[in-house]
């Protein structure tokens, strides 16, 4: 059973997302191309996630589903302004030390398209 990602607090403003569609070209002569969709599931969809002020207890939590899911596992999660929840992993994130009860996150984490 895939696991939904629901952390003890959304993210902070400043969260963007970056959307990148694969594709397949092909250069002729007289600057003729074609093109097409990159197999049958061209996006690429990439959140970069921020949780700017946590305390202590709310980044171990999230820096532990991120270890619990090692980077390729898949989990749901609803992204800010996404309408609905999809498939997801996070293989790199970062956690820095803001003051002595304060934490922060910035997590890449990426749509995935699992059989």
């Amino acid at each position: 059973m895939t696991e939904v990602f629901n952390p003890p607090k959304a993210p902070s403003f400043g969260t963007s997302k970056s959307v990148e569609m694969k594709t397949a070209e092909s250069a002729f002569g007289d600057n003729y191309t074609q093109r097409a969709g990159d197999g049958l599931n061209p996006e690429q969809r990439k959140f970069t996630a921020e949780w700017k002020a946590l305390d202590l207890a709310d980044a171990d939590t999230i820096e532990a589903f991120f270890l619990s899911h090692l980077g390729f596992k898949a989990f749901l999660w609803k992204g800010p302004r996404d309408g609905a929840a999809h498939l997801y992993r996070c293989k790199k994130w970062s956690r820095d030390n803001v003051s002595a009860l304060v934490d922060s996150i910035r997590a890449e984490i990426e749509l995935v398209h699992d059989l």
